[in-house]
């Protein structure tokens, strides 16, 4: 394992390996969370999102459970 255990780590390393691949995708944060944010074609119900341009970025887990967030920062 790469990250074992600090999922932030593993989620920026995710970003940062994704982006250099070609694949749009963001990374935001709300105080010591990081949130994986990718696009989709497709509406998903229930995943948090953040409209970005026009274009909606749903927030990716994998090892934990999704987190409700009103607030959340980004860059453009």
């Amino acid at each position: 394992k790469i990250f074992d255990g600090d999922t932030n780590m593993a989620l920026l390393f995710v970003w940062f390996v994704s982006s250099k691949a070609g694949y749009d995708s963001r990374v935001g944060y709300k105080s010591d969370q990081i949130h994986l944010l990718m696009p989709s074609r497709n509406k998903l119900y229930g995943i948090q999102f953040l409209t970005i341009e026009g274009k909606r970025y749903y927030a990716q887990y994998f090892d934990r459970p999704p987190v409700k967030f009103k607030k959340i920062f980004s860059y453009k």
